[in-house]
């Protein structure tokens, strides 16, 4: 290549890098912002992966508030049943379909 050819690139050259800003030609700006990247998008605990995990634990937690009072409620249920007799006898006849000796049961099925 001649010689003017050659000035003149190397003149373009220094040119174009005089033109970039100065933080992206710090090196450790730029590790940085690599690390950051990586951190945020390829590491084992991502932001992506982060936020799905929160959203699953939040709904783990939804679920185990309404099975606590769903638990809470049988209970009471459960206590007030057993503790009065009238309440055990219609149960049994009702879910069970138990009767006393002199009584006759009928069952409608619906179609």
């Amino acid at each position: 290549m001649p010689f003017i050819i050659k000035f003149i690139l190397v003149k373009k050259v220094k040119e174009l890098y005089n033109s970039i800003p100065s933080i992206f030609k710090n090196k450790y700006a730029l590790l940085f912002a690599a690390f950051a990247v990586y951190m945020l998008l390829f590491a084992k605990y991502d932001v992506p992966t982060l936020y799905k995990s929160r959203k699953a634990l939040n709904e783990l937690k939804d679920k185990q508030y309404f099975y606590e009072t769903k638990i809470q409620e049988i209970r009471e249920y459960e206590s007030a049943l057993f503790n009065n007799q009238e309440a055990l006898e219609r149960y049994a006849r009702e879910k069970y379909m138990m009767k006393k000796d002199d009584e006759d049961l009928f069952v409608f099925v619906k179609k």
